[in-house]
């Protein structure tokens, strides 16, 4: 009985496993048909959706911003006007872009290495890297300035530079163009174009300028960077000022003659409030002990010009004696002209004193581009007289202005000299002298502020 029972139980088991493969089959067949779905249609969908996310490598991203253009069989590569982000942008390789195809430039237009002075700077700023590259540009008489010039300024802008600062002016019979390039927001170039209308200038007659920066004292020496390296710049320290003795120790350290800028009375009372100024109803004794007074603050001083002083350079008792006490002291005059009354000048020279007056006042206006345009003007009566005087202040604009009137003074070939050094050679100066002034240049003499 035990044998057929487990016959019977075995028989059972065959019949329930063959009920249960029938819906099995079912089950199988319909996963199947959901797989084949799943591997024809979604990987064509997900496809899709890589292809929408799908990051440009880097050498595709590249082609967005730069392209190739071939002319009459020349290739030139030009950045497109889409910039990237600014953290993104590369200073150095737009400065690249613009060098070379200026180079090709003067190449496939008869422009020689002669006529071209390049100088390249490499500059940090804001964490960026870009090279910074001035051109003076010398032209002959075969080629067209104001053609070249326009050449030049749209090879920069089809590589993504901008135009900044454009001056025109004619000095010493060359006309000259001058202008400044941004790459985004850096400058990365200045150009100086020129072609001379008659005659170069006679080599080693190069115009001499003397720059005067008034109110020293006030600005502790940590805000001269700029200054550092430019020796021939005269400082004139006001006594009785914050930071007398750290200016002194930068202008001994950065080569600059120090000057005393001497306080004297103005026409407007209100603005005769600096300590250590000189009145026109001081006695003698007072006159004299206010001098020494105020050069003991700057005893380094080899030189004094007035600061104010409308009045009392016009006041002919207090010019006699303050000159007299003067001559004995080895010291020069600058007459920074605040009143065209002055008679400072004239009494200095009477009385034998080394004396100058001074030119242009660079910044009666603290605007950059005013600012660029007063140092043109000197410029213009450095080339014509001989040489020529500007003041200035530490003003914003004239910090901003620097920079950029240096590069110009080195493309014009004007030297920067301490202002002793025109006051001892003034005759022999003058005589490099191309012309008299016109009366438009004459005119900033009489420019007058209360400084």
């Amino acid at each position: 009985m035990a044998k057929k029972i487990i016959k019977k139980r075995k028989t059972t088991k065959k019949k329930r496993s063959k009920k249960k493969k029938e819906p099995n089959l079912l089950a199988s067949l319909f996963i199947g048909i959901v797989i084949i779905l799943l591997v024809i249609i979604v990987p064509e969908k997900i496809g899709k959706s890589i292809k929408r996310t799908k990051t440009l490598p880097k050498k595709e991203k590249q082609a967005k911003t730069e392209k190739t253009i071939i002319k009459k069989g020349k290739t030139i590569q030009r950045l497109t006007s889409k910039q990237p982000p600014k953290n993104e942008f590369d200073y150095y390789k737009s400065s690249l872009f613009i060098n070379g195809n200026l180079h090709r430039y003067f190449r496939d237009n008869s422009i020689s290495k002669s006529m071209v002075s390049e100088i390249y700077e490499e500059k940090k700023e804001d964490g960026k890297t870009f090279l910074y590259t001035t051109f003076s540009i010398k032209l002959n008489k075969k080629l067209d300035l104001k053609k070249a010039a326009a050449d030049i300024e749209k090879i920069v802008q089809d590589n993504g530079g901008k135009i900044e600062s454009t001056y025109n002016y004619y000095i010493n019979k060359r006309d000259i163009i001058t202008f400044y390039v941004s790459s985004y927001d850096k400058i990365t170039h200045f150009f100086s174009i020129s072609k001379s209308r008659l005659n170069a200038l006679i080599e080693g007659n190069s115009p001499l300028i003397s720059i005067i920066i008034d109110d020293c004292g006030y600005l502790h020496p940590k805000h001269f960077h700029y200054l550092e390296g430019r020796e021939n710049i005269d400082l004139s320290i006001l006594p009785y000022t914050p930071y007398v003795e750290e200016t002194i120790k930068f202008a001994n350290k950065n080569n600059n003659e120090v000057m005393l800028h001497l306080p004297l009375e103005p026409e407007n009372s209100s603005q005769a409030t600096d300590k250590g100024m000189i009145k026109t109803f001081f006695k003698y004794s007072e006159i004299i002990s206010t001098f020494n007074n105020d050069l003991g603050f700057v005893p380094v001083a080899v030189g004094f010009n007035n600061h104010k002083g409308s009045k009392a350079t016009s006041d002919k008792r207090i010019m006699d004696i303050l000159m007299r006490y003067i001559k004995n002291k080895d010291l020069f005059f600058v007459d920074s002209r605040t009143t065209a009354k002055s008679i400072g000048y004239e009494t200095a020279r009477a009385y034998g004193i080394p004396t100058i007056k001074r030119d242009v006042f660079l910044d009666n206006k603290d605007e950059e581009a005013y600012i660029i345009n007063q140092f043109h003007n000197l410029f213009k009566i450095a080339y014509l007289k001989g040489y020529a005087i500007g003041i200035c202040h530490f003003r914003k604009g004239t910090i901003k202005a620097f920079d950029k009137v240096f590069d110009e003074i080195n493309a014009l070939n004007i030297r920067v000299v301490p202002v002793s050094y025109i006051i001892e050679n003034e005759k022999m100066l003058s005589a490099n002298g191309t012309a008299q002034l016109p009366d438009k240049l004459k005119e900033l003499m009489h420019n007058i502020e209360e400084d």
